[in-house]
């Protein structure tokens, strides 16, 4: 995913990895709630700081070693005992965790010459700072396809 900002700066990742996961068994004290899971993982390119990295020690604190993680884009579960989901949303500094899917906007916008139709508008969430993202918009083709921040607008160029 190529990203260009209205004052014409560059941003890129690739989607990593897509994860699914089934729970449907039972544990061995207590029951695990059945659910359906998926995750879509990201990296940015080239790694800047939209990576989680740590340093970890070994048993006897000789063996150090970095460890990163890719960031989680989207990660959906469905748990069918009450019909219901959760999604959680991270991008950069823009996080949303709900517990309902964003509607499906049917009509057409313009973002920076970009237009828009069939978009999932995903708002009022955690940012860090007002200069952070503010609102993201996905396309159920797409993925992902631009984001705001106070000052700009960065368009999907892919």
């Amino acid at each position: 995913m190529i990203f260009r900002s209205s004052t014409n700066l560059i941003d890129s990742f690739i989607i990593s990895s897509i994860d699914s996961a089934i729970n449907n068994k039972k544990g061995f004290f207590i029951n695990a709630r059945n659910s359906k899971s998926i995750s879509v993982h990201y990296r940015q390119i080239p790694i800047d700081k939209w990576q989680r990295q740590w340093t970890e020690m070994g048993s006897n604190n000789d063996n150090k070693r970095d460890v990163s993680e890719d960031g989680t884009l989207v990660s959906i579960t469905k748990f069918p005992d009450t019909e219901s989901s959760n999604y959680y949303f991270d991008f950069k500094e823009f996080r949303c965790s709900k517990s309902e899917m964003p509607i499906l906007n049917t009509d057409t916008i313009t973002l920076d010459r970009l237009k828009i139709t069939n978009y999932y508008k995903i708002d009022n969430c955690r940012y860090s700072d007002e200069n952070s993202i503010q609102v993201c918009y996905l396309n159920p083709n797409k993925g992902l396809v631009a984001f705001k921040t106070k000052s700009e607008v960065w368009t999907r160029q892919n």
